[in-house]
C-alpha cells in the first residue's frame, strides 16, 4: 500500500465519492445487467446505494473514497467470499460479479479514481435503537465470535490498513483531541489514550492477532425484526484490518452501554458468551477495560473533529448521532469505575461459561 495511503487522517478527512442516483443507477445497468431503483445510503467516507429490482432482490452498491487504496477494496471483496466459502454460521453480505466476471470495477470521477463493488443486500433491522437485553448481549458475543473464526484463518496484504479507528493507529488520535472543548472531557479522553500508548499498544506485539471486522456498532448488527434478541447478520467490513483478537472484542463491547441499570452488566454478557466461543485468555479479559475506553476516547475524539471540520450539518454525523452521542457519557461513567473491578467482573463472567457454551 502506498505510503500517502497510509494516513490515517488523510483517508477520513477526504470527501466522500461525487454519485448521484441516478449514476447508481446507470452503473448497475451497465455492469451488472440489473434495472434498479437507487436510494443513497449515508457512509462516513464513502458512497453507498441501496438498489432494488422490481422482483423484489435487493443490492448495496459500495463506491470507495478517492484516497483508499485499491486494495483495500479487494481486502473487503476477498473477505467475503472468504466467509462465503467457509459456510460459516453467520450472514454477511455476499459479493455479485458484474457481467464480465468481476468483483470489483474502476469507476472515473473529477477527484480521481474510485473502487466499486455490488454487494447483497441483508435483510434484518439495525440493532441502533433496540434494547440491550441480556440474551441480546449475549447472542451478539457468540455471534461475533462465529465472525472472528470465520475469519481467522484469512490474510491479506492490506490487512494493515491505516484508520484511525484502527487501535495500531490510536496514536495518531491525539493529533486531533484539541477539538474536545469540554476541558473534562478532553481530560479524559488523554488520559485514556496516554495510558493506551505507554502500558496497552506495547503489548500489542505479544497478542494473537488475526483480520477482525473491527467495527461492530449497533448499525452494522442486524437483528430479526420479529425477535430482536435474535441477531441475523453483520455488514460493512469497511474498517476490517489485522489486529489482536481482544480489540474486536472490545470495539462490540464498547457499544453495550447501560446508563439505567448496571453498566457492567452489558459487556460482561457480551464477553462472557463470546469467550464460550472462543476462550480468552486472562490477560486479553483483563485487556478489554482498557481497549473499551481507547474506543471511546477515540469516537469523541473523531465526532468533535468532524463536527469542526464539516459542521453539525454533516450526513454522517446526523446519521450517527444516536449511536455514537453517548459514547461521551459512557467513557465517564467507565472511567469512574476501578479498573480493578471491571476486571474481576469480566473474569467472573468468563468463568462461569464453560467453552461449550453452558452455565455451569
Amino acid at each position: 500500500m502506498s505510503s500517502a495511503n497510509n494516513d490515517p487522517l488523510r483517508v477520513i478527512a477526504a470527501e466522500a465519492p461525487r454519485f448521484s442516483a441516478e449514476e447508481a443507477i446507470a452503473i448497475a445497468a451497465q455492469h451488472y445487467g440489473l434495472r434498479v431503483s437507487a436510494t443513497e445510503l449515508i457512509s462516513e467516507r464513502d458512497r453507498n446505494f441501496r438498489l432494488r429490482v422490481d422482483d423484489g432482490q435487493e443490492f448495496v452498491l459500495k463506491i470507495a473514497n478517492a484516497a483508499e487504496d485499491p486494495l483495500v477494496t479487494e481486502f473487503q471483496v476477498q473477505a467475503l467470499m472468504h466467509i462465503e466459502a467457509r459456510q460459516a454460521d453467520i450472514a454477511v453480505p455476499r459479493v455479485v460479479p458484474s457481467t464480465h466476471g468481476r468483483h470489483s470495477l474502476v469507476l472515473q470521477a473529477r477527484e480521481g479514481s474510485h473502487v466499486a463493488r455490488l454487494v447483497t443486500w441483508l435483510p434484518g433491522v439495525p440493532l441502533a435503537g433496540r434494547p440491550r437485553s441480556p440474551e441480546l448481549c449475549r447472542n451478539l458475543g457468540v455471534y461475533a465470535a462465529k465472525l472472528g473464526r470465520a475469519l481467522s484463518a484469512f490474510e491479506h496484504p492490506a490487512s494493515n490498513q491505516s484508520l484511525l479507528w484502527n487501535m495500531n493507529a490510536a496514536r495518531r488520535v491525539k493529533e486531533i483531541t484539541h477539538h474536545v472543548r469540554d476541558p473534562h472531557l478532553k481530560e479524559l479522553v488523554t488520559d485514556c489514550l496516554d495510558a493506551f500508548e505507554s502500558a496497552v499498544f506495547p503489548l500489542f506485539a505479544t497478542l494473537r492477532s488475526q483480520v477482525i471486522h473491527n467495527d461492530l456498532n449497533p448499525e452494522n448488527v442486524l437483528v430479526d425484526p420479529d425477535d430482536q434478541r435474535r441477531v441475523v447478520g453483520v455488514i460493512d467490513f469497511g474498517d476490517m484490518v489485522r489486529s489482536p483478537l481482544v480489540v474486536d472484542v472490545a470495539v462490540a463491547a464498547s457499544y453495550m452501554r447501560d446508563f439505567a441499570g448496571n453498566p457492567l452488566a452489558p459487556i460482561a454478557a457480551f464477553v462472557g458468551a463470546y469467550h464460550s466461543v472462543t476462550p480468552l485468555e486472562r490477560r486479553e479479559i483483563d485487556l478489554v477495560i482498557d481497549l473499551i475506553l481507547v474506543r471511546l476516547a477515540t469516537t469523541v475524539s473523531i465526532l468533535h473533529w468532524r463536527t469542526a471540520e464539516r459542521g453539525a450539518d454533516d450526513p454522517y454525523l446526523n446519521s450517527s448521532a444516536s449511536v455514537e452521542s453517548t459514547a461521551a457519557k459512557f467513557l465517564q461513567v467507565l472511567c469512574e469505575i476501578p479498573r480493578d473491578h471491571v476486571r474481576q467482573t469480566l473474569r467472573q463472567a468468563c468463568a462461569s461459561i464453560d467453552v461449550a457454551g453452558d452455565r455451569r
